[in-house]
């Protein structure tokens, strides 16, 4: 028997989006009495933020989380994203579940949050409808992980290979594979140029890649699944 309300928090800042959530809870309700939410919403980082904070101090736990991973950097924190607010969630409220919701199929963005936050759910925009998202916010109620398509085929590929990069290998390759210029770098990287320059010839060797067209090496990153 499940644990009659829920507390589902909704970080999100299209309206549409918001309410379209809400449909699905209504409509889950519906079908199943056991089922009951208490719905928080916070439209940006810093009502995430502040929304956290409230709740953290009236000690009201959350069950569920649906997260925008391209919700408004926040005002107050530099930096502070839809990342930096999954792991604030985590670290703060160890028993939620989360839901991540992105726009892109990037592997790199996939794979990290993958990693860093460790969500119950992963869905990519362009793979779900209405039906999809129902399904996911059930499954993850019932402890059961869930996945959409692109997100699903990118953990198969990491999973594929024995190749284990470093965040900042994996940081490296994603701004090549944006465009970036290696003496733009050190402004994105910790490191100097020096430094990058001995890594992206590490990475080379990795690949078993020669020359110094980084074509090649960004062919084998998206074949490994990296970006």
């Amino acid at each position: 028997m499940y644990s009659k309300e829920k507390s589902v928090v909704i970080i999100d800042d299209y309206p549409l989006h918001i309410q379209v959530y809400q449909n699905i809870l209504k409509d889950i309700e519906s079908f199943d009495n056991r089922w009951s939410f208490k719905v928080y919403e916070a439209k940006s980082g810093d009502e995430a933020l502040g929304l956290l904070a409230e709740m953290e101090l009236a000690s009201q736990p959350i069950d569920l989380v649906l997260l925008d991973l391209n919700i408004p950097h926040s005002k107050r924190r530099s930096h502070f994203n839809g990342e930096a607010i999954g792991l604030e969630i985590r670290s703060r409220f160890a028993a939620a579940k989360i839901i991540i919701n992105a726009e892109s199929k990037n592997n790199y963005q996939i794979n990290t949050i993958l990693r860093s936050i460790k969500p119950e759910g992963f869905l990519i925009m362009t793979d779900v409808d209405i039906e999809v998202v129902r399904s996911a916010i059930i499954d993850v109620l019932k402890n059961i992980q869930f996945f959409s398509k692109s997100a699903l085929r990118s953990l198969s590929k990491s999973k594929s290979h024995s190749i284990l990069l470093d965040k900042w290998d994996e940081k490296l390759l994603y701004e090549l594979s944006l465009g970036a210029k290696m003496k733009d770098l050190p402004e994105i990287l910790p490191f100097s140029l020096a430094g990058i320059e001995k890594r992206k010839r590490n990475l080379k060797l990795l690949f078993g890649i020669e020359g110094q067209d980084n074509r090649l090496l960004l062919e084998r990153a998206r074949e490994y699944g990296l970006i």
